[in-house]
């Protein structure tokens, strides 16, 4: 759920970065995955923010 309450839709679901590309997802704003700082470094894109 949203800080204002709204609920954030189910998308794909994956387990590994290689997994359906989930990058390539996250960059056309189709999915999100909690990452550690080291994997966010090693597999770091323009496309991509890591927060």
């Amino acid at each position: 759920m949203t800080p204002d309450g709204r609920d954030i839709p189910s998308g794909p679901t994956v387990s590994t970065i290689q997994e359906a590309m989930v990058m390539a997802m996250v960059a056309a704003g189709r999915g999100a995955m909690p990452l550690c700082v080291p994997t966010a470094r090693r597999h770091a894109r323009g496309d991509v923010v890591f927060v």
